[in-house]
C-alpha cells in the first residue's frame, strides 16, 4: 500500500527487501493511529555500525517526534515505533 502522507529517506544506504518490508509496516502502523490530517516523515541513516532514525508526525493536533540509533535498521524502527506510539496514546487520552 502506498500512502501518500508518509515521506521515506534513506541516508547512506538502501535497506535490503525484508527491512524495508518492515519499515514500511511500522509506518503504516503508526500512521493508522496519527491524526487524520497528519504528514509524517520517516528519516533513516546509517554512519559506521550504527543506523539513525528519526520519525515526525506533523499535524494541527500537533507534533509528535522519535528518535533512536541502533546497530539495525529494524531494531531503531522497532524503537521509533514504540517510542511515538506512546506519543499517540498520550494524545489520544487528552485530546477530549
Amino acid at each position: 500500500m502506498l500512502n501518500h502522507n508518509i515521506n521515506f529517506e534513506f541516508i547512506g544506504f538502501d535497506p535490503e527487501y525484508e527491512a524495508k518490508r518492515f519499515i514500511n509496516s511500522a509506518a503504516d502502523r503508526v500512521q493508522s493511529l496519527a491524526p487524520s490530517d497528519s504528514f509524517m516523515k520517516v528519516a533513516m541513516k546509517k554512519g559506521g555500525d550504527v543506523v539513525e532514525a528519526s520519525c515526525r508526525i506533523a499535524s494541527q493536533a500537533g507534533v509528535f517526534v522519535a528518535e533512536a540509533v541502533c546497530n539495525s535498521p529494524v531494531a531503531a524502527i522497532h524503537q521509533v515505533e514504540s517510542k511515538i506510539r506512546q506519543q499517540l496514546d498520550e494524545w489520544k487520552k487528552r485530546r477530549f
